[in-house]
């Protein structure tokens, strides 16, 4: 077992810390597709549990016919400069219409105990959403969790699941000071993506059916602990622990 101060805990944001949907979220999406592409393409009827914002973005512009047919578009191509102006875009206007503070209703049950304890643990703490840096970085200022997560990788910057939870890995290394091991991480999170994309890096995963997925589903891909929610804290710490 890992000593206390070589475990990251690696959170997912939206169902995992707080409720879910975001409409705001939703709603700047549109809002930046139209603007930068001048299209009607909507995510409002796309599965978003454990999705990559830019993975959203492909999906709503293939919807319409707008998207190159390959599955990832290379960087720095015209197509990949206008997603990243559509998450800018988002970002913004996500920015303008929630502040600091305004989501402190949306913090699930036992979340801000848990963070506390695991602070007092010495377990570092990061989170890998799947929303833009810019409008993840708000929700967590909006609910009052920002000062929990130093270090964090975003849906904007990632290829897949797995990716995303590397980089968190390798952010809360340089952020933490200390090396911090895929065997040694624990990834939090609701959806079965995040089981399957904690398996392929090597990390132990803590499932909770406080999002879009029930306890029948994610116990069929395996996770090492399941709970309704975090609201056990003392089992979900000893769970982390591992």
């Amino acid at each position: 077992m890992a000593a206390n101060s070589q475990i990251l805990a690696v959170f997912d944001l939206d169902g995992t810390l707080l409720r879910a949907p975001d409409p705001v979220h939703a709603a700047g999406f549109d809002h930046a597709l139209r603007a930068v592409f001048g299209t009607g393409a909507s995510v409002g009827a796309l599965p978003k549990s454990g999705r990559l914002d830019r993975d959203l973005a492909r999906e709503a512009l293939l919807s319409v016919g707008m998207a190159p047919p390959d599955a990832v578009a290379a960087d720095g191509d015209g197509w990949s400069r206008q997603v990243d102006q559509v998450m800018a875009v988002m970002g913004r206007y996500y920015r303008l219409r929630v502040r600091e503070g305004d989501r402190l209703d949306w913090v699930l049950g036992g979340v801000s105990e848990l963070l506390r304890k695991l602070h007092a643990a010495g377990i570092a703490t990061a989170v890998a959403t799947g929303s833009a840096r810019l409008v993840g970085e708000t929700k967590l200022a909006a609910a009052g969790l920002a000062a929990h997560f130093p270090a964090g990788a975003y849906g904007d910057e990632a290829v897949d699941r797995a990716d995303l939870f590397r980089r968190a890995l390798r952010q809360a290394t340089e952020v933490y000071g200390r090396r911090f091991l895929a065997a040694n991480a624990v990834v939090i999170g609701d959806a079965p993506v995040d089981i399957e994309a904690a398996r392929e890096i090597g990390a132990r995963v803590v499932a909770v059916s406080s999002g879009r997925h029930g306890a029948d589903a994610l116990e069929e891909h395996g996770p090492d602990a399941l709970f309704n929610d975090l609201a056990n804290v003392d089992n979900v710490v000893r769970a982390i622990r591992g």
